[in-house]
């Protein structure tokens, strides 16, 4: 992280206390030592503000994308970030014109901080534009403004190009992951609970074993597996989850990545065929037998595994391309999750199912925290 100047104080000054219809006020700074450590943090959270408004767009786009939110509510989120924003440039174009003694290196920190934050803003109004009329030309405007926001805010949080690969991920896929649950819902409605979820791992031959901790100390375990190259991850949780897999829908040929359930359990791969119809896939050519799926409301299927050996049944949830898919034990207990998760924009999107409410699903969003 690059430390920011001077000038920082007086903006975050500004924008505190600008709210409240007070004048900006100096601080009070007992030494030099203490006055660039708290530079610093200011500089950090200057830095946040721009970050943080670009990963919640990104965040809402994928949820609109996803039909998680609809277009009224895309449009009113994404219009309060361009407020907010908006604001504070605002506030950093008078800091600028007033001078306050600013030096030529905070002037031009204060030009890059701000042309940044218009990034993001073109970022957010490329996106009002298009969610009304569903243009395609229009949705190739945003991702080239989502793109440009993105290079400016990584090189600014000091992100070299060398640490993403070709679709703006890590280049080394992750071994531990922490989000913060911002906003849940329930399948049949009402909120649902807040905390973090932590996704660990010791190899990316494993699947992660993922925990939630709530904010009312309780707290929900189980294993998920990533599709490489994808930002979509499969979750299951419960008692009586046999195996998870992740399942790419591309035409007529299917690939899946799965693994038991258990920690430490190393990811396999198999692949399947459609049969005569897109309820019916044949494992392997039919010779490592059939893979049925019923489908349900919102996304959601019932599913069975007919192998030589006997059959297994289970259920899933789907987002576009990528079908999320538990086997479970007989009479057992169990639910579903997936998750589109992006370290590059610091942002998730899940819905989850179980087999009481199939037919409905919960939803989750997600801020990342911290990547290694």
């Amino acid at each position: 992280m690059r430390t920011f100047p001077s000038f920082l104080v007086a903006v975050f000054l500004f924008l505190s206390v600008h709210s409240r219809g007070q004048q900006p006020v100096t601080p009070s700074l007992p030494s030099e030592e203490g006055q660039n450590a708290q530079l610093s943090a200011i500089g950090a959270l200057a830095m946040q503000t721009v970050y943080a408004t670009h990963m919640a767009m990104n965040s809402v786009a994928d949820a609109w994308a996803n039909e998680v939110y609809t277009d009224e509510v895309a449009l009113t989120l994404a219009g309060s970030y361009q407020g907010g924003l908006g604001a504070a440039l605002d506030a950093m174009a008078k800091v600028a014109e007033s001078g306050g003694g600013l030096s030529q290196g905070d002037v031009a920190s204060l030009s890059e901080l701000g042309n940044c934050g218009k990034l993001v803003m073109d970022q957010i109004g490329a996106f009002i534009d298009y969610v009304p009329n569903k243009d395609p030309a229009k949705v190739e405007v945003f991702e080239t403004k989502r793109i440009a926001a993105q290079k400016r805010v990584f090189a600014l949080m000091g992100i070299k190009p060398g640490d993403l690969g070709e679709n703006g991920a890590p280049s080394s896929p992750p071994m531990h992951l922490v989000f913060e649950i911002v906003k849940a819902q329930m399948p049949q409605g009402g909120p649902g609970q807040k905390g973090k979820a932590i996704f660990s791992r010791n190899s990316t031959e494993e699947a992660f074993a993922v925990k939630w901790e709530y904010t009312d100390g309780t707290f929900d375990a189980g294993f998920a597996v990533p599709f490489p190259a994808s930002k979509a991850i499969a979750v299951g949780f419960g008692p009586d989850v046999i195996s998870v897999a992740i399942l790419e829908l591309k035409g007529s040929s299917v690939k899946a990545f799965w693994a038991p359930y258990r920690e430490g359990g190393e990811i396999g791969t198999y692949s399947m065929e459609q049969g005569e119809n897109d309820s019916i896939y044949l494992i392997d050519g039919g010779q490592g037998g059939s893979f049925l799926v019923e489908e349900h409301d919102e996304g959601t299927v019932k599913l069975v595994w007919k192998y030589p050996s006997g059959e297994i049944a289970g259920y899933g949830v789907a987002v576009g391309e990528y079908l999320a898919a538990i086997a479970v034990k007989p009479g057992g207990q169990a639910g579903v999750a997936i998750y589109s998760a992006d370290p590059a924009t610091g942002t998730a999107t899940g819905r989850w199912t179980m087999e009481s409410v199939l037919g409905k699903v919960g939803t989750e969003e997600y801020r990342l925290l911290s990547v290694e």
